[in-house]
Order: structure tokens, then sequence, then C-alpha cells
């Protein structure tokens, strides 16, 4: 992080007693106020994510922020009992008041994007918060439960 020409800020929020990790990334010179609130999937980690849609995110000049919740394996290496939980709203949330708290950020130009398992997380969570203005549900996975059985 040091060696990386944008900013970065470690985060951290508590949410159901357990300590959820992520990232705030941000271009020396943003270009608007947009934020891009990104979280993978399954087993994935943030790092993952960084270069999944991070830098390319940076490149455009969004402000990025990486996050994980309940069950995955960010979260997991803080909490060991932890586990996937159906209302992906209870952890998201959380994030999008973090995010939209900050200095310098415009509403209208909020958005989430998920990545495989996290695609589904963010279309819940969009379902019930109206602050975000965008959302990117990029499962490859059109039926999660015939892919598991």
């Amino acid at each position: 992080m040091q060696l990386s020409d944008w900013s970065f800020e470690p985060l951290e929020i508590a949410v159901d007693d357990q300590r959820l990790s992520g990232y705030w990334l941000a271009p020396q010179q943003p270009r608007h106020g947009g934020v891009l609130l990104a979280v993978s999937g399954f087993d994935s980690t943030l790092e993952e994510t960084y270069l999944q849609v991070g830098v390319a995110g940076l490149r455009r000049g969004w402000q990025v922020a990486l996050i994980s919740g309940h069950g995955q394996m960010d979260t997991l290496r803080l909490n060991p009992q932890t586990h996937f939980v159906p209302d992906t709203e209870r952890w998201i949330c959380p994030w999008v008041d973090m995010a939209v708290n900050r200095a310098g950020i415009e509403h209208c130009r909020f958005a989430l994007l998920g990545i495989s398992f996290g695609g589904y997380f963010v279309l819940r969570a969009t379902a019930v918060d109206d602050r975000v203005a965008a959302v990117v549900a990029n499962s490859p996975i059109v039926d999660l439960r015939a892919s598991l059985t």
C-alpha cells in the first residue's frame, strides 16, 4: 500500500459482535465525488477484489471501498465463528452508512458492486437501501441451488 499511487486507508466496523474489515482507496486527484463499494463472494479476499475491480475504479477517478461481511474469508480471519447470513443488508448497510457520511461524497454517484456470491449480497442490500444510485451484480451463477446440488 505504501508503494502505491493510490491513497489507502484500512477500515473496520462492528456488526453483530463481528469485526468486519475493509479498505478505503482514493486516487490522488478524485475526478468526482463518486464511490464504488465493492464486495467479493464466497472465498475471495479484499486484496483480490482490489485487483479485480479496485484498480479499474481508481483509474476512472472513483473512490473505492472494498468491504467484507459475515461468512467471508476476510471476516473469518478476525471472527472464527462467522457464517453467512441471509439478510446481507444487515452488514452491507452499515458499510453504506460509513461511506455516505464521508466528506466530498456525491450521493447521486454511489454504486454497489458484488462479484460472484457478492452479487447476491448487493441485490438484497439494494432492495432495502435507497441511497444506492447504481448496482452491479456480477454473479456468474444464475441458479445457486442448482449449482450446489
